[in-house]
């Protein structure tokens, strides 16, 4: 959330028309500008701690499920869907790029590579496999051209 966004936010809450999900406005308001806080250096040192704690156990549940949960869900080969892709693959590819791109992955064959750094231990064979499988579809590649987002 922005500066810009939270500014919207308090000036629509205070519109007549928002009086019925004032609870919905108030909660937004809040988690929005605690946020902003953080992010412009005006949080106290509890709050920091507290975000930091959250993001740190939030990214140990992101590795024990690559690692650990998804290697369960997946296939010999091919995807969740059989021999192209159904509904769930969609979304845990799109998930997967997601999280990739965020700790600097890359669309490429073997770019799953880069979840080794942030897990410490290799990517499991499955997984691998799985995202391999993936940049091979021409909407992979359409879709993630030069990178992911």
């Amino acid at each position: 959330m922005s500066i810009i966004g939270q500014k919207s936010l308090l000036k629509n809450a205070a519109a007549p028309e928002a009086a019925p999900f004032k609870a919905f406005y108030d909660a937004k308001s809040t988690g929005n500008g605690g946020l902003l806080a953080l992010f412009k250096g005006e949080a106290p040192d509890s709050a920091k701690a507290g975000f930091f704690d959250n993001a740190t156990q939030h990214w140990q549940n992101i590795t024990n499920y690559i690692t650990n949960e998804l290697p369960g869900l997946l296939p010999e080969s091919g995807f969740i869907g059989g021999e192209t892709p159904g509904e769930d693959d969609f979304h845990l590819a799109a998930w997967l790029a997601r999280v990739a791109f965020l700790i600097g992955g890359t669309p490429a064959k073997g770019g799953y590579r880069v979840f080794e750094k942030e897990t410490k231990a290799p990517v499991p064979e499955k997984v691998a496999a799985y995202w391999d499988a993936w940049t091979e579809r021409p909407g992979w590649k359409q879709t993630y051209p030069t990178e992911l987002h």
